[in-house]
């Protein structure tokens, strides 16, 4: 009989509770029902303008009702919340307030509109995904973040602290600004992209920085100990040159230097730059000074099938280089300087189909124009192609596909010599997707 009773007490106290669901009707405060929820337990708010800021230290979740629109308009906070269920549908923000993630693990934001206030920021050792959504900034401080189907409007940082960041179309106007451990951005666009880490690796793959004629180095990848790959992206609108102007205050003509670059890569970093399409403004005359070039690097890499279109010099880089089969256009200098030596380069019209640059005419040179090499041929089998639309990582959906893309964040030597002992980088590599 007591082996009974006591059986019976653990099967009552082990009974899990259904999950309750709790209304916020239009005008009530939102932070007592989240404060009076139990994990598991669902908050369902009516439509209308809250501005209120809340704090959410619980696994619950909020929803708007059925039909309904809700906009909070106050901070919206994550603390110490490990597998948060997904933030879905909200429009959150105002000038000062947004969405603050802090420690918190398994949270998906999708379909939230962020872009009245401060957007997103991260941080912690916090696990995010944001999914189909818009916002004016995100800011990574800390943990694992990944951003996929996404409007980014003003800027997109991640700390020295960010452990691993993926962005997968996302689109907008942004300027990225990283410098986490792993960072990956594919099928995306930016106004800059600026890499600032150390002993870290960063591939970036058919992503578009349209500079919008800012004179500035378009992609810049400078710290220590970098690893980076830069693969069929297109860097377009970059101005360089010099203008002269008549500056009436000081009585007299002087010269301005617009300081452009598309790739540059500073200090002792490695770089394998393939397949890319790197355009250039003029602006002015334009002087012998270090701007305008394409390519820039202080330390040898890998630079070959790529497109260079009115750059005043095309690569730079030091002797060691491997810079192979790139195809130049409308240079005002000259394709190559720096002491690197180069083969199978060449220059001409690359015959772009009308108003689709880089995209190829079928009779352009640069079809199977690329490194004789089967490690760089095209997903066909083919020939690699010179430009974004060649090479063994071009992939046609990446813009469009449903399915995940996979990625890695290692890149490691293209080619072996036979006879020298070379380290090679492989990587599990990751599927990321969103819609």
């Amino acid at each position: 009989m007591k082996s009974s009773a006591i059986a019976t007490v653990l099967l009552l106290t082990g009974t899990i509770l259904p999950a309750a669901t709790l209304t916020v009707l239009p005008g009530e405060a939102i932070q007592p029902k989240i404060d009076d929820a139990n994990p598991g337990d669902i908050v369902a708010i009516f439509g209308g303008t809250y501005p209120d800021d809340l704090v959410i230290s619980k696994a619950i979740r909020l929803i708007e009702t059925d039909g309904q629109d809700v906009t909070l308009s106050g901070n919206v906070t994550w603390n110490n919340v490990t597998n948060a269920p997904p933030f879905e549908g909200f429009t959150v923000g105002s000038p000062g307030k947004g969405i603050i993630v802090q420690d918190s693990t398994g949270l998906i934001l999708k379909n939230v509109d962020a872009k009245a206030g401060n957007g997103i920021r991260t941080a912690g050792n916090s696990v995010v995904a944001v999914v189909k959504g818009s916002t004016s900034q995100i800011n990574q401080d800390g943990g694992n973040l990944t951003v996929s189907d996404t409007e980014v409007l003003d800027v997109f940082n991640a700390s020295l602290n960010a452990n691993r960041t993926v962005a997968l179309r996302v689109s907008g106007r942004a300027i990225v600004s990283w410098s986490g451990k792993k960072s990956w951005m594919g099928f995306s666009k930016a106004r800059r992209i600026v890499f600032s880490g150390n002993q870290c690796q960063l591939v970036i793959v058919g992503t578009t920085v349209d500079s919008e004629g800012a004179a500035w180095d378009a992609v810049a990848i400078q710290g220590n100990g970098i690893v980076s790959g830069v693969f069929n992206s297109t860097i377009k609108n970059v101005t360089h040159g010099d203008r002269s102007y008549n500056d009436t205050f000081n009585n007299g003509w002087h010269s301005e230097p617009y300081q452009g670059r598309g790739i540059r890569v500073y200090g002792n970093n490695e770089a394998y730059l393939s397949n890319n399409f790197v355009s250039m403004n003029s602006a002015g005359y334009r002087t012998d000074s270090d701007w305008g070039e394409a390519i820039k690097s202080e330390f040898p890499i890998l630079a070959c099938n790529t497109i260079i279109v009115g750059a005043k010099w095309g690569v730079v880089a030091p002797f060691g280089s491997d810079v192979r089969n790139n195809w130049y256009h409308a240079l005002d200098r000259g394709p190559e300087k720096g002491g690197l030596v180069s083969e199978g380069s060449q220059s001409g019209d690359p015959l772009f189909i009308a108003g689709q640059a880089p995209k190829l005419q079928l009779a352009s040179p640069c079809v199977n124009g690329g490194v004789a090499d089967a490690l760089f041929n095209d997903l066909d089998g083919t020939r690699n192609d010179i430009g974004p639309g060649g090479g063994c990582l071009f992939d046609p959906t990446g813009w469009t596909t449903d399915k995940p893309v996979v990625i890695s964040f290692d890149v490691g030597p293209q080619q072996l010599l036979r006879g020298v002992d070379t380290e090679v980088r492989l990587s599990r590599g990751l599927g990321v997707g969103g819609r």
